[in-house]
């Protein structure tokens, strides 16, 4: 069973109150109930026209969040053993390997990565880190 809201605009005439239906193969019924009212839509979600899909929300809060969350997983790597190489990383991070290598190149100026695999914040002028 699913549920269907019909919305519309006639022209020259106001727009007409939503309809709420249930469908179940073969049969639409209106849901007099009041069930359906409740449910709220979300018009704000972005999708490719094409795919269908929900466009990646590549905004600042985004890429704010996912540094924070980095440099989570980057301290508790280091409290627990003591320094930080790729593999843990991605385990504490808890997203895939290519998630991780490219929010880590999205910090590029925040941590660094050398040929061994370990992990390594940039330091600031003054000795201190970020």
């Amino acid at each position: 069973m699913t549920a269907w809201r019909v919305e519309g605009t006639l022209r020259d005439f106001p727009r007409f109150k939503p309809i709420d239906i249930w469908y179940q193969w073969p049969v639409h019924v209106i849901d007099d109930g009041g069930t359906l009212a409740d449910v709220e839509l979300n018009p704000k979600k972005k999708y490719n026209k094409k795919k269908g899909e929900k466009v990646k929300d590549s905004s600042g809060k985004n890429k704010e969040k996912r540094r924070a969350e980095l440099a989570i997983a980057y301290n508790k790597c280091l409290i627990e053993d003591g320094f930080v190489r790729i593999g843990r990383l991605i385990e504490m991070y808890g997203k895939s390997e290519d998630s991780t290598k490219r929010h880590l190149n999205e910090c590029s100026d925040i941590y660094v990565k050398d040929k061994d695999g370990y992990i390594t914040l940039i330091e600031r002028e003054g000795g201190q880190d970020k």
